[in-house]
């Protein structure tokens, strides 16, 4: 067996050696020619018919994957044939890419023992793509579609791309609390919001988000444009405009805000659009329904003239806000401004459209506020009481002169501060003198600057045949003081808010 396996051995030699001689003296063989190189470019997803003629039997072998011959149906990485022109279908597909690569098949063509390449194909570099779509990838955004960043910040727009990317939030778009990043091929949704600050939500701009790959290069960008703060919005400075009041001092000269105190007038900033609004004065009280115990409120327009807190305004979004010296109890206020255009939709029927006995002013409107504003009460009314009879008539001394409480640090000033928290436990200690010889028997007494709903008079000493009771919820009456009711001290009557604390004393006197 191993001789017959050497024979066959030395015979397929002695055939090609004399197949080479054949060769070497011309005789009996055919000379392959080549055609002329042909240089193609195809992209993913072409399939080309190249031509090509050939002397003699072939065989076309491919040296790229991604470049394939389509033999009756199916894809093959070579395919051969006999002499003739030629015709075979190549097809492109995206194996081995990568991104900013071009690729080259070289389609070698093999005759008569020889080779050389009759084709170069080549794919082109594919770019980055990246695209945002609205939420349901109907609509796609580009430089001709720009997104319309809207101003309540409720709207997305969705992007998905051939590479992993990252996207930067610009001047006046904040994506702190969208997701920022995909990889390739996913389909991530962004929810853009406008930052803060009149810079940002005010006026119209145009901006664009930018995409970056890994390397930090800029892939893509998305044009993003904004209509600015809609036609019935505004926007203020004051962050809390329906919150803490700002307080102004009874002279107008200084106000309190979030517990810092500054000098009057309070700046304050206001965005609309095209800067056109319309300023309203409101003033206001609040008190506590006796019935229901709830706090009602009492709302008045007050006009430009008449007004006791104004703003100054350029017409541009800028004022400064005053106050007139308050010469009785404390105030409060609200500074509205409206849109223009929400101004005419209320102005023929304003009270029963903005105020409300619940509200103040209407959830619907509040949004139109600036500020809450208080101003404190004269000196001569935040202390001691005021005094009258049933009929809310002043009491009357013997000359005929209405009769006021004075403060005891003012009247006799023998005690200090100190002293006086620890013997009344509290400084608001008032003097009501009272003539002898007159009788005034059922009066009522209520404490001045009190702010609370509800405040009590307890006797702590009191003249014979004098007895104190509760009138209202804020009000004490006062029996039995006859024309010659007295006693060898003054009486005492504590006033002691809902909270149990002394709030203010009161020494009634003869003389």
């Amino acid at each position: 067996m191993k001789d017959i396996k050497l024979y066959l051995r030395l015979m397929i030699v002695a055939i090609g050696l004399m197949a080479v001689a054949c060769d070497d003296d011309g005789e009996g063989t055919t000379s392959a020619v080549f055609p002329q190189l042909q240089k193609i470019e195809c992209a993913v997803g072409d399939e080309k018919a190249l031509s090509f003629d050939a002397n003699s039997d072939w065989s076309l072998t491919s040296s790229a994957l991604w470049c394939t011959f389509v033999v009756d149906g199916e894809e093959v990485f070579s395919c051969s044939g006999g002499a003739g022109k030629q015709s075979v279908t190549v097809k492109i597909s995206n194996d081995a890419t990568a991104l900013m690569k071009s690729y080259r098949a070289d389609l070698t063509l093999i005759m008569e023992g020889t080779n050389q390449v009759i084709f170069e194909v080549t794919r082109p570099m594919t770019g980055y793509e990246l695209k945002a779509f609205n939420s349901d990838q109907t609509i796609v955004y580009g430089q001709e579609n720009p997104y319309s960043q809207d101003y309540a910040g409720n709207q997305s727009f969705v992007v998905s791309a051939n590479a992993d990317w990252i996207v930067e939030a610009s001047e006046s778009i904040d994506l702190s609390n969208t997701k920022t990043y995909g990889l390739a091929g996913d389909v991530v949704t962004i929810n853009p919001v406008l930052k803060d600050g009149f810079q940002h939500r005010k006026a119209p701009w145009q901006q664009e988000l930018r995409f970056r790959n890994k390397a930090g290069e800029v892939i893509a960008t998305l044009p993003v444009h904004y209509d600015g703060i809609p036609a019935d919005k505004v926007e203020f400075s004051n962050p809390n405009p329906m919150g803490e009041s700002i307080n102004f001092e009874h002279d107008g000269y200084s106000y309190t805000w979030n517990e810092v105190q500054f000098d009057a007038p309070m700046p304050l900033s206001v965005a609309a659009r095209n800067d056109q609004y319309k300023l309203v004065y409101v003033e206001y009280t609040q008190t506590r329904n006796d019935m229901t115990w709830e706090y009602e409120f009492s709302c008045t327009r007050m006009s430009d003239d008449e007004s006791w807190i104004f703003a100054d305004d350029d017409q541009a979004g800028e004022l400064t806000v005053f106050m007139t010296g308050n010469q009785g109890a404390a105030r409060d206020a609200f500074l509205m401004v409206f849109p223009n255009s929400v101004y005419e939709t209320v102005a023929a029927d304003f009270d029963n459209l903005v105020f409300s006995v619940e509200e103040g002013i209407t959830s619907q409107y509040a949004q139109y506020v600036a500020g809450t504003f208080n101003q404190k009460a004269n000196p001569k009314l935040s202390g001691g009481f005021a005094v009258y009879d049933m009929e809310n008539n002043p009491l009357y001394d013997l000359d005929g002169m209405p009769i006021e409480t004075i403060s005891y640090m003012d009247a006799i000033g023998d005690m200090s501060e100190a002293e006086m928290m620890e013997r009344y436990g509290t400084t608001n200690v008032a003097i009501l003198s009272l003539p002898l010889g007159v009788p005034y028997d059922g009066f009522l007494v209520k404490p001045n600057g009190f702010t609370g709903y509800y405040i009590q008079g307890n006797p702590v000493m009191l003249w014979d045949g004098v007895e104190v009771a509760m009138y209202s919820m804020l009000e004490t009456m006062i029996l039995g003081i006859g024309d010659s009711t007295n006693g060898a001290q003054p009486m005492e009557i504590s006033f002691y808010d809902e909270m149990g604390e002394v709030y203010a004393v009161l020494l009634v006197m003869r003389y």
